[in-house]
């Protein structure tokens, strides 16, 4: 049986802490090079979203798509993005007060709807306006579509369009179904606005696409990416580190078959790997992550799941790892971040020991 099979519950919250440890200071320690335009561009669009990229790499949010700060040198506003980080009750998009309109979304010749609903933007700009779209889907939340149409285009004329699927009167979408609402920005002196698209909820560190007017058209002006590319985020870790993730998640475990819709450790696993390309790329944020367990508790969990050979050898592995990756993140420290021996050290220490835990979720009294 995996360790996966032993939980109560793989769901947690996920506490965001305000500070950083007064042990262990972050300042300064970002790497430069992150988040950048995946092209060189000087257009101002592209510009100034990366601004507000940036202030959200900085931040201590575990995801990217969570609110960050406005960064302050910005020279727009957001005037529609995510409530928070947990949508999945639905309505998760939030605007400015006086930009958009919500509104139910009752489709001529369908039922009225309780759950689905639109956000239509108030002003246009050069003779367009931006609507989205929210369906719900269940539990997991609503979908998410951006449309781009022609101001003179009345509510009801949009959502007869958008029944009679009518491509002649409703443009194709710029952003199609997505789990999270798009952010959509403006310039304060509201000369442009233009979107942005976070990407969806179980991809990592996902490049944001701008979405910028040309003509009649909403197009691509540019992406912002957050790291390398990689595959898993253990690709971004050193390879001392990728041995133990590599085992970590063989504990972790996967789906069985009569588990439900919910996917719980499928969602856990999605986590830990935020967590760890977190350690990899920002650990500051990988600092204000808060596990589920006590390091007691996990590893007091994690003694009675080896109690079958295959899974001692598992834990056997990554007990003989653990010292070894924990040097390896701290000398990947302070070459990437620039610290010092013993800080460097410091936060190996405390970051290895809760991406160690953010595996696992024990029920106290297992």
């Amino acid at each position: 049986m995996r360790l996966g099979d032993k939980v109560r519950s793989l769901y947690r919250v996920i506490g965001i802490v305000l500070g950083i440890s007064a042990v262990i200071s972050t300042t300064g320690m970002a790497d430069e090079n992150w988040p950048k335009l995946e092209k060189s561009s000087t257009d101002t669009v592209c510009l100034e979203t990366l601004k507000q990229a940036r202030s959200a790499f900085l931040s201590n949010n575990f995801h990217l798509y969570e609110i960050a700060p406005i960064a302050a040198d910005a020279q727009s506003e957001i005037i529609l993005q995510s409530t928070g980080l947990d949508i999945s009750g639905g309505d998760g998009a939030d605007a400015k007060a006086g930009e958009f309109d919500e509104l139910p979304l009752n489709i001529p010749g369908q039922s009225p709807s309780t759950v689905d609903y639109y956000h239509w933007q108030l002003k246009n700009t050069a003779g367009w306006r931006f609507v989205i779209v929210s369906e719900n889907v269940g539990w997991r939340g609503n979908f998410y579509t951006l449309y781009r149409i022609d101001a003179k285009l009345t509510q009801d004329q949009f959502l007869a369009s958008l029944g009679n699927n009518d491509r002649k009167t409703l443009p194709s979408p710029v952003i199609v179904q997505n789990w999270r609402p798009p952010m959509v920005f403006q310039r304060k002196d509201n000369s442009a606005a233009w979107v942005v698209d976070v990407g969806q909820t179980f991809t990592i560190l996902t490049p944001w696409r701008v979405f910028s007017a040309n003509g009649l058209r909403m197009e691509p002006a540019c992406k912002i990416k957050f790291s390398a590319n990689f595959k898993n985020s253990k690709d971004l870790l050193p390879e001392t580190l990728g041995n133990l993730i590599e085992n970590l998640f063989a504990a972790t475990g996967t789906d069985e078959p009569n588990s439900g819709t919910l996917h719980s450790v499928s969602g856990a696993r999605i986590e830990a790997e935020y967590m760890w390309a977190n350690v990899g790329t920002r650990p500051w944020a990988a600092l204000a992550a808060k596990p589920y367990n006590t390091r007691d508790r996990v590893d007091s969990g994690l003694k009675e799941w080896a109690s079958t050979a295959q899974n001692e050898k598992t834990y056997n592995a990554i007990v003989a790892q653990y010292p070894k990756a924990e040097r390896a993140l701290a000398n990947y420290y302070e070459k990437t971040f620039s610290k010092s021996s013993k800080e460097a050290a410091e936060m190996a220490h405390a970051i290895l020991d809760l991406a160690f835990r953010f595996h696992f979720v024990f029920s106290a009294d297992n």
